[in-house]
């Protein structure tokens, strides 16, 4: 497409603090947004949230965000300006695997329960809550407010 060979090592250079850095972020947004969507009950938004971040994370870092080390191998088989020399990969992974632990702890900070533990926990509160309450039923035959509801499993 754009007169290249298919397949050809890069000899793109990227060796510095900064870029390491952005590829620490990078790492860290990433398993930040796919575990948001994920532990708040949107994982059918995961793959849009996933391409927005990378779209966005490729404009907003220095390293063009990598992120997983599958991507930074693969970038090594083509010779452009989004490519990545050999000798330069393992430092990236190290980076990658530093953002991984990073973005454990803050998943485990900032989302302590899943969404189904979450909502398992809202349903005994309201079984609980509503447990004792007078029945009393319209004349259409529907329970009104304060009805006594049947326990959800």
């Amino acid at each position: 497409m754009f007169e290249l060979d298919a397949v050809s090592i890069s000899t793109t250079e990227r060796s510095s603090g900064g870029l390491w850095l952005s590829e620490v972020i990078a790492t860290v947004g990433l398993l930040l947004v796919i575990h948001g969507c994920v532990r708040t009950g949107r994982a059918p938004a995961v793959p849009f949230a996933v391409g927005a971040w990378i779209g966005g994370a490729y404009w907003f870092t220095s390293s063009t965000s990598f992120a997983i080390p599958a991507v930074a191998i693969a970038r090594t088989l083509s010779d452009s300006f989004a490519g990545i020399e050999p000798s330069s990969v393992p430092m990236f992974i190290v980076m990658q695997l530093l953002g991984g632990l990073l973005a454990f702890g803050l998943i485990r900070f900032l989302f302590p329960h899943d969404q189904s533990e979450v909502g398992q926990a809202w349903r005994r509160t309201r079984y609980v809550r509503n447990d004792f309450a007078d029945v009393s039923s319209t004349p259409g035959g529907q329970q009104g407010v304060g009805a006594r509801r049947a326990p959800v499993p």
